[in-house]
Parts: C-alpha cells; structure tokens; sequence
C-alpha cells in the first residue's frame, strides 16, 4: 500500500509540475520571439518595447539560428531594463483596413536594397498603429539610459531617437505612427529626385530616406531637440564601444523628462538612450586599433569579427551578454 501511496504522489507531483510548465508557457507566448500563436489585435501595455520581425524568403538555417538569438538577446535586454517586449510581424499590420493600400504603394517605391526588406520597414510602422503605439526599437537596439516604462516622446507625437534621423528607436501615439506610415506611402520621391537617390545616382527610397524628407517638412519630431548633444538620444555602437566614455560627458542633460510613474525621479540618468550595433557600426568596430580598453570578453569578439570568424548575430549576442 504504501508503494502505490508513493507512485500516486509521483505522478501527481509529475502531472502539477507539466501543467504549470504548460500554463506558464501559454501565459509568455504572446511576448515570445518563439511563439508560434497566431497574432491577436490587443492594444500594447504602457511598458512595452516593440520590435519588428520578418524572415527573408530564402534564409538559410544558419541565418534563421542567428536571428533567433538575436531577437532573443534583444528581448532579454529590455527585459532585464523593466520592459515587457513584443515582436512585431507583418500579421500585426494585415487586419488594418489600410493595409492592402498601403503595401501596394510602398512596393512601387523604388529600392536597391531586396524588396522584402525595405517593405518590412515601412510596414512595421503600420503593425505599430495596429497594436496601439508606444515604443518601438530596432532588434539591434540595447538600452543605455532611456528609463523603463518611459512616456513616449513630445507628448505622443511621432518621434525618431537617433540623430539622422534613423528610426532605430521611435515612440508615438497610434494616430501618429498610422498619419506617419500614409505620409510614408506618398513621399514625392519623383519630384525630389536628387534626394531620393543613391551615391551612385540609383532612384532609392529606404524609410529612414524618407524620414530625412519628412524631418524637413517638420512632420516628424526628433529626439534629442535641436541644441541637445546628440548623444542624448541612441548612439551608434562603434561610438559607445569605439573608446572610453563617459556617460555624463556624452549627455550632460538627465533623461529624467522621459520618465513615468510614481518613482520617476528616482530614474535620473544620463547618457546615451540606448546603443545601436547596426551592420556598419560593427563593421567599423571591428576596424578599430584600440581595443585595450574593451573588456577582454569583448575585445577578443571584435578580433573575430575582423577576422570573420563571427557572424553579426553573434557578436551583437556577445556585447549585450
């Protein structure tokens, strides 16, 4: 009797302990990279960090591996910053009755970069107005100083983060990121064609081209304003991680007026908003001489890197860890 006494609790015990791995599982799929759930209109929470995901049509398995830990990196860092995350897909912008309008003129944009790519970009802006606004970043963004649960920028309106303007790190009301994505759709990108070309002389608009134009419409807002140091707001990685620096001397301005809640005060900071490992500025990390400064970790990733015996992906895991 007593053996059948203990195999009952076993089992018990078995049953309970997959049943909450199984609730618990249910209850993180919707702010999960790994969730396989198909998207739902809910409006975002006040504290939520976006980001904006879709695969190439032909990514490999290698590629596939590295985006997955990208993305997971990612989330980890807003995460332990006191953000909730969310990963945005083309799903989250398809059931706006705009949608099918919208993607139909930004695919006659023209690009030299591949096509799935740049519509991703202009679509993300619409998946934001779709789920409700608030904050989105750049899967390669890591935060620095921008306070969790941070109000959005210029009281809700449409707002880019980083000097260019670069829509590495953008915040807005859902008005804003969907009046943004239809002026997006309409840049006059054939009666500015000199604006709207590469080096090279190629017809090209990308949307941070676009948002240089619409910068000089005053239709956007940026961040930091006019008479702030630059640093103030998203810093490029090879900046940040290029040579030593201080955070107080890149931004003597507090981050304090983003900040929200009861405890804002306590959030004083300062320096840069967040830092951006794009491509180029790991490119031009791994060209730096002085790396002696860098934690060795770090340093000897950057080696690799230079070498290309690291990918991207790897690399962006290794600085954020």
């Amino acid at each position: 009797p007593k053996k059948e006494i203990r195999e009952s609790i076993r089992g018990k015990a078995v049953m309970i302990k997959w049943g909450l791995v199984l609730a618990w599982s249910v209850l993180q799929a919707p702010r999960s990279v790994l969730s396989q759930q198909p998207a739902v209109p809910i409006f975002s929470a006040p504290c939520t960090m976006h980001t904006y995901f879709a695969a190439k049509p032909t990514e490999s398995s290698k590629e596939k591996l590295g985006n997955k830990e990208t993305i997971a990196s990612w989330e980890r860092a807003w995460r332990e910053s006191g953000w909730q995350t969310r990963v945005l897909s083309e799903a989250d912008a398809a059931s706006h009755p705009d949608f099918d309008r919208l993607k139909a003129e930004f695919a006659k944009l023209p690009t030299v970069n591949a096509r799935e790519y740049e519509l991703a970009c202009f679509l993300r802006h619409l998946a934001m107005a779709n789920v409700g606004g608030g904050w989105m970043s750049d899967y390669d963004v890591i935060p620095l100083a921008l306070p969790k649960c941070a109000k959005p920028s210029n009281g809700g309106k449409f707002t880019t983060h980083q000097t260019g303007p670069i829509p590495a790190l953008v915040s807005g009301t859902a008005e804003e990121f969907l009046r943004v994505t239809r002026l997006l759709a309409a840049v006059p990108w054939t009666e500015r064609p000199s604006f709207f070309r590469t080096r090279a002389g190629q017809p090209h608009v990308s949307d941070m081209r676009a948002m240089m134009y619409l910068r000089t419409t005053r239709a956007i807002s940026t961040y930091p304003s006019p008479g702030v140091p630059p640093f103030c707001g998203v810093a490029d990685a090879a900046e940040v991680l290029g040579q030593p620096f201080d955070c107080q001397a890149l931004c003597p301005r507090p981050t304090l007026a983003l900040a929200a809640g009861p405890n804002a005060g306590a959030q004083r900071r300062w320096g840069p908003l967040g830092a951006h490992l794009s491509h180029d500025s790991m490119k031009r990390l791994a060209t730096q001489s002085r790396l002696e400064w860098l934690p060795e970790k770090v340093a000897s990733r950057l080696q690799d890197l230079k070498n290309a015996r690291l990918g991207d992906a790897d690399f962006f895991h290794s600085v954020r860890a």
